[in-house]
């Protein structure tokens, strides 16, 4: 089973491995506000993960990819823009070729849209943006559950045991059952063999 930490690692070695990318971070959006505050080398790929759906046999997970550079603030008639949205495209389709080829331990579902942005963030970056859905198999087995065992809370196998005031046990009645309480009206006193009968009335 494949987790958030390997994800992690394989878009930094996508990055590594890439001639044209020289900065890599992963998180929320608002670090790569931190990440422009210390010393970057564009490009750069930042990876943020949106959502995981749990499936019968299989874990969906979505990253948005963003692949970005510096662009002069000013760029007049937009040319440098251009060239880095050029650039940026096709690092970004280099990559989804990657996910869609580089292993049979995952699977990129779908169609995967690009979507261009400029002077983003403190640095003012240009570059694309991407949502990847990646399935890879889920671990399904029980047993594997790293806890102890445990009992689910259903009318099988919960009891209440009624005693009275000396302790001894007047019913044990399962979860879901009932026990009719009777109560007294009077008691009856005897007092010789019998013979005379004398009745209280409980107030």
């Amino acid at each position: 089973m494949i987790t958030i930490n390997n994800y992690k690692s394989l878009f930094n070695n996508i990055q590594a491995a890439h001639y044209q990318l020289n900065s890599y971070g992963f998180g929320e959006a608002w670090e790569i506000e931190t990440l422009m505050n210390q010393e970057i080398t564009y490009p750069c790929l930042f990876v943020i993960p949106v959502s995981s759906t749990t499936m019968d046999q299989v874990q969906q997970r979505t990253f948005r990819l963003l692949v970005f550079d510096l662009v002069k603030r000013d760029d007049v008639d937009n040319s440098q823009c251009t060239e880095v949205w050029s650039d940026t495209e096709q690092i970004t389709n280099d990559i989804i070729k990657i996910l869609r080829e580089e292993s049979d331990n995952y699977d990129l579902i779908g169609d995967v849209v690009l979507e261009p942005f400029k002077e983003e963030f403190t640095d003012w970056v240009t570059g694309y943006k991407a949502d990847v859905v990646i399935e890879s198999e889920l671990n399904t087995n029980y047993c594997d559950i790293p806890a102890s065992s445990f009992v689910s809370p259903n009318g099988s196998t919960t009891s209440v045991t009624i005693v009275d005031q000396d302790g001894n046990v007047i019913a044990t009645v399962n979860g879901g059952g009932s026990y009719t309480v009777t109560v007294l009206s009077g008691i009856n006193d005897t007092l010789t063999a019998n013979v005379t009968t004398i009745i209280d009335n409980i107030i």
